[in-house]
């Protein structure tokens, strides 16, 4: 958050001057009516500076990874009519100006995160000398997402103007968010100049562009966020109502989250044709940005084709003349040329050609392989596209789109190729209707997989068919109204197509007491065949036919009877309310559902007529009660019998409210803060239900806070998070929160996020909370319960006034029998011993206890059997098996209440006489750090005895391990030795067998010949001994060396000589080689000196 501005702008605005009104305004007042201070002498607020050239280069360096062109850098800030600016009064116009400066900029365009214009009210962005306007944005552009983004402004200042009637100026609610700084150039940059204008045509050698020119009028360039840039395109749809569906590439990064934020610019072209290649082809052209539509709500998209599909949220520009794309996602590969309409490097549009065969293949490659969901455009004959250029179509020839340009390695000078995400396989994308386009491409799912295109000057060229209900049954009737479109001077011709003998409709028209409209009724007989129909209409008007669809839904039978799910029969609800469910049917219109008191029916808690859903919530339900419910489902053709009636129990829950004491609680204003209020319950039992309840908290600027409530276990159930963030960049800036959140009957939690009032409190009522209180049913109720509030920003503060916990508990159950564990680990040669309270919740006076187990032969006995409610009574249990797990169940019984409580029981022996395995009995061993292992069962630990007398008495070493293995240092002697292992745990300990090795510090080698030479000891201390087995025939040469392979001493043994002593006690302690040759053969041995 930029904390600064929202400051230092309030303190800029009350130093404005009176503003004088626009040129826009003085057209409709008299120039007499002006204000002292022209617009250009307003003083601007200037914006940080921004470096242009850094930004361009970090620009170049992100292009590299493929990602979608940038030409701005965000510049965070928040500015309000309430809070900034000037206000001024003309008549009965309130007028609000506010000048803006990016030093540098070479645009500027807008984000504002909340916009919502009175009746009446425009508001108009132009530089300060008039060169360039753009608007009036009106109430038209109010939006239900609350964003206005506007298109670029050329230039580093413009003037926000905001006109609005006098009367309704505490309507207007506007808020600026961002300010996009353009660092690039938009609108003045050049692409590759072997591009093709779109405008070039027959006149100019390039009649191949003449048939496409209708569909190059679908291409607009974007942007998103007012930063990032890309190309899209218009597609027509099955129902051709000219719904403003407009396609690109999933990798220009358009989400729900931003889609509000998208700009189209339309005809953003050349004036003239520019010949490829040449000079002037490779300049800046002259297009213009002025033709725009803004807002957009995102339909669905899928990485693996690389689709987007938003849908524009306005009907596109009047002036735009555009053209929605037909397109074909048959399963076909094109054939002819392929055309692709684009904006290279965002320049005006190009239209590029391949005459080249187009194959499948996969994103980032040119390789042909089979089932691809990518076409392969293997090279351009004319023109190519580059970054920006990204989302554009690509059309066959017969200009049908078939795809959307993801990337390649095309560029002006090569023949490399493009990669397009193919129509046919985003069709059906990943399955679901927000990845996939056929739910939106075939609305009325006639089922086509291709579509010519639509003028945008036929849209209001329609009918506009509707049945007075649309759904009727077998032998009814229905009444269709057919409403003219705008364009129709006088009424079309028209045609209703599709009605077959097969389907026994029959139509008669009747007179219609609306202008440009007729009416028929349409009969339906016995041999009409139940499901929707859909029927063209045909309108014919100066010699050219639209297309329209009426739809009309004919059911044969009243629905099925409802099959109830949950709960099942006899379920006990975990608290006050419980969810109820039933099968869906599709045939029925509508659910009755009634829950009773009694199974009659005779008096009924609710009685509900349900629409659009199966399932529904049952609260205010009241303790130890129990209640019946069944469901019947109706259509046009009748109601269904009752389904099967289901009961349910609700238990003994507790309800009350707790006020939190310890507030009121400051929120400090000078830092981001958090503060916690904390409420301490002295209630028994587990949640059953619980509500936060007015929670009343008064701020600055609501929507820095975040609500947290932690339950005593520590879980944490987020309340809400910043109220308007992020589609206001700074969420809502109102003052006050009262509010109140409920899992079952609160507003969703998004019509809290899209609330903030301008009185106070800012927002307030009941609202479903972020995340779901039900997490904490079934939690501890008793302990300190917090409610959190996080503010993340300075300068705003305010207090937590009190808030308050409408908690419902289930009480914990009192055990018919306690002491009962539910474990009990016990040695075989150990005794159970529990002493047991015989509840006094038993009604009779004697309780018989006894004990169901798996043991083979138990030893049972109680203190007292039978036993009085209330009585304590020692249970003994012996003569236990060796070893295992057995299931027990103790049973306490007075003839009217049974309990039984289950616990396991585990019997351990002592640990199995372990294993000894290395070193093996009677082996050798000739290192001094040895690995000793052995296996037990049953062990927690183990302690290895090594000695040099089997008795033991003479210990060498001793030690307490816990694994099954151990490495120990053995003395620097050499003899046998012994060793055991003995093995422990809680019941006991068992001793291993004894076994021996031979330690020596010897080493010996056989030499090529037979001969052996031993050397000792190792390790050593001044002395080393070599001993032949034979005296050698030849001179044998030594060696010692040090680990890096230097030598430190030499000598040799004659031929002839069985032993040589070497004298090394002036080297150091530490690790060495002595290298023996014998015969041309080198032998090493690896020494350790000890002292």
């Amino acid at each position: 958050m930029t904390i600064s501005f929202r400051r230092s702008l309030a303190f800029i605005s009350s130093i404005f001057a009176w503003l004088l009104i626009s040129p826009v305004l003085s057209a409709q007042h008299p120039t007499s009516a002006i204000l002292a201070l022209p617009a250009d002498q307003v003083e601007p607020y200037v914006l940080p500076t921004q470096d242009n050239q850094a930004l361009l280069d970090e620009e170049m360096e992100r292009r590299q990874s493929g990602q979608p062109p940038r030409f701005a850098t965000p510049i965070p800030l928040r500015i309000t009519p309430a809070q900034h600016g000037r206000w001024d009064v003309l008549g009965d116009l309130a007028i609000w100006r506010f000048r803006i400066q990016s030093p540098g900029a070479h645009s500027l365009n807008l984000g504002f995160t909340q916009y919502q214009m009175p009746a009446g009210g425009k508001l108009y962005l132009y530089d300060p000398v008039r060169n360039e306007r753009r608007g009036p944005f009106t109430p038209a552009d109010n939006e239900s997402h609350n964003q206005l983004w506007t298109p670029v402004l050329p230039g580093d200042d413009l003037i926000i103007e905001i006109r609005v009637p006098v009367a309704r100026k505490n309507k207007l609610a506007i808020e600026l968010a961002v300010v996009n700084h353009d660092f690039l150039g938009f609108g003045k940059l050049s692409s590759g100049s072997c591009n093709l204008d779109i405008v070039c045509g027959q006149a100019d050698g390039w009649g191949i562009v003449d048939p496409y020119r209708d569909v190059a009028r679908s291409v607009g360039l974007y942007s998103v966020q007012g930063t990032l840039l890309c190309t899209g395109f218009l597609v027509n749809n099955t129902q051709q109502d000219c719904t403003p569906y407009f396609l690109t590439a999933n990798h220009c990064e358009v989400s729900s989250g931003n889609a509000a934020s998208i700009v189209v610019y339309w005809n953003f072209e050349n004036s003239t044709c520019r010949q490829p290649n040449s000079f002037e082809s490779g300049q800046n052209g002259d297009g213009k940005l002025n033709d725009f539509n803004t807002g957009s709500i995102f339909r669905s998209s899928w990485s693996n084709s690389d689709f987007c599909l938003i849908e524009l949220d306005d009907p596109v520009s009047e002036t735009a003349n555009a053209y929605f794309a037909g397109w074909s996602a048959e399963d076909v590969l094109p054939t002819g040329k392929v055309i692709s309409v684009h904006h290279p490097f965002t320049d005006e549009k190009r239209i590029s050609f391949s005459e080249e065969t187009t194959h499948l293949g996969f994103w980032g490659s040119s390789d042909q392989v089979e089932n691809g969901n990518h076409l392969i455009v293997n090279s351009w004959t004319t023109g190519t596209t580059q970054s920006g250029s990204s989302g554009g179509p690509l059309f066959n020839e017969r200009g049908q789109a078939i795809g959307q340009l993801h990337g390649g390695d095309a560029a002006c000078g090569n023949s490399s190729y493009d990669a397009f995400g193919r129509l046919f396989n985003s069709w059906e994308g990943g399955g679901t209707p927000d990845s996939r386009l056929k739910d939106w491409l075939d609305p009325i799912g006639l089922g086509r997989l291709s579509v010519e295109g639509k003028e945008q000057g036929r849209c209001s060229f329609s009918v506009i068919g509707t049945f007075a209900a649309g759904n009727i049954c077998v032998g009814d009737n229905d009444t269709l109204l057919l409403q003219y479109g705008e364009a129709y001077t006088m009424p079309p011709e028209f045609r209703i197509g599709d009605i077959t003998p097969d389907l026994d409709i029959t139509l008669e028209s009747i007179p219609s007491d609306e202008n440009g409209s007729a009416r028929f009724v349409w009969f339906t007989g016995a041999g009409t065949p139940a499901g929707q129909q859909t029927f063209p209409i045909y309108t014919t008007y100066e010699e050219q036919t639209d297309t329209s669809y009426v739809f009309l839904n004919i059911l044969a039978e009243a629905p099925e009877i409802p099959i109830l799910i949950q709960p099942t029969d006899m379920a006990v609800a975990p608290g006050l309310k419980i969810g109820l469910s039933w099968n869906a049917i599709a045939i029925a219109e509508r659910y009755y559902l009634q829950v009773s008191t009694d199974p009659d029916f005779g008096t009924l808690l609710t009685e509900q007529v349900i629409e659009e859903t199966s399932q529904i919530v049952i609260s205010d339900l009241q303790p130890n009660s129990a209640y019946f419910w069944r469901v019947a489902a109706e259509n046009t053709c009748g109601l269904s019998a009752w389904s099967d009636t289901n009961s349910f129990l609700t238990a003994d829950v507790r309800c009350g409210m707790e006020n939190a004491t310890d507030s009121p609680i400051v929120i400090s204003s000078t830092s981001a803060n958090t503060i916690s209020s904390e409420m301490e319950l002295d209630i028994s039992g587990t949640v059953a239900s619980i509500e936060v309840t007015n929670v009343n908290i008064q701020h600055d600027w609501v929507g820095d806070l975040s609500l947290v409530l932690r339950s005593p276990s520590g879980t944490e159930v987020a309340l809400v998070d910043r109220p308007g963030f992020p589609a206001s960049l700074f969420g809502c800036d109102g003052t006050g929160l009262y509010l109140s959140f409920n899992e079952d009957v609160g507003a969703s939690h998004q019509s809290l996020e899209t609330t903030c009032s301008s009185g106070q409190p800012a927002i307030s009522g009941t609202y479903k909370p972020l995340e779901s209180l039900a997490s904490l049913i079934g939690e501890t109720a008793r302990g300190t319960w917090t409610l959190v509030v996080k503010d993340q920003a300075d300068e705003d503060g305010g207090t937590l006034v009190g808030w308050q916990l409408d908690i419902c508990t289930i009480p914990e159950p009192v055990p018919l029998i306690s002491g009962v564990p539910e474990s009990y680990v016990t040695c075989f040669a150990d005794s159970l011993q529990l002493e047991l309270v015989v509840s006094e919740a038993f009604s009779g006076q004697e309780v018989t206890l006894g004990l169901n187990s798996d043991l083979p032969d138990p030893a049972i006995s109680f203190s007292k059997n039978p036993a009085n409610p209330g009585d304590t009574i020692n249970f003994l249990l012996r003569n236990f098996p060796a070893s295992g797990s057995y299931d027990l169940e103790l049973t306490a019984s007075d003839g009217a209440t049974t309990g039984s409580f289950p616990f396991s029981l585990e019997i351990r022996n002592i640990p199995s006489v372990a294993v000894l395995g290395s070193p093996l009995d009677g082996s050798s061993v000739s290192t001094t750090s040895t690995t000793f292992s052995w296996n037990a069962n049953d062990a927690n630990s183990y302690r290895l005895d090594i000695a040099s007398d089997m008795t033991f008495t003479e210990l060498v070493r001793s030690v307490e391990v816990a694994s099954n293995f151990y490495t120990l240092e053995l003395p620097e002697q050499d003899g046998i030795f012994f060793w055991r292992v003995i093995a422990t745990n809680d019941c006991g300990e068992s001793t291993s067998t004894v076994s021996s090795f031979m330690f020596s510090t010897s080493a010996t080698s056989d030499l090529q010949d037979g001969r052996q030479v031993r050397i000792y000891p190792n390790p050593f201390g001044s002395t080393v001994f070599l001993e032949f087995s034979a005296a050698p025939e030849v001179r044998v040469p030594i060696r010692i060396l040090d680990t890096s392979g230097r030598l430190l001493y030499s000598s040799e043994i004659q031929a002839g000589n069985l032993q040589k002593q070497l004298h090394l006690e002036r080297l150091s302690p530490g690790v060495y080689l002595l290298e023996l040759t014998y015969r041309g053969q080198r032998y090493l041995q690896r020494l350790i000196k000890s002292r």
